[in-house]
């Protein structure tokens, strides 16, 4: 499912390879849990987290607040 996920909605912006960046958005393979669960959904950064980019572009995705543990496993499998 995250696969499926990580395609239709992050891919776009970042990288179908989530160890390389995108033309929009940076690499996702480092980005930390707490990072995915508050960027995703609420479109914010948890307190102290300094963004790889300083573009404000992407959008929240409150649909996928449930799923986002789906998109970290299937980001952590290309480690």
């Amino acid at each position: 499912e995250g696969r499926r996920i990580y395609i239709g909605h992050c891919a776009k912006c970042h990288n179908l390879n989530p160890t390389k960046p995108g033309g929009i958005g940076p690499e996702l393979s480092t980005t930390p849990l707490e990072v995915f669960r508050t960027k995703v959904p609420k479109g914010t950064y948890p307190n102290g987290y300094t963004p790889k980019r300083k573009t404000k572009i992407m959008p929240k995705f409150p649909s996928l607040a449930d799923k986002v543990d789906f998109i970290y496993q299937y980001i952590g499998s290309f480690k």
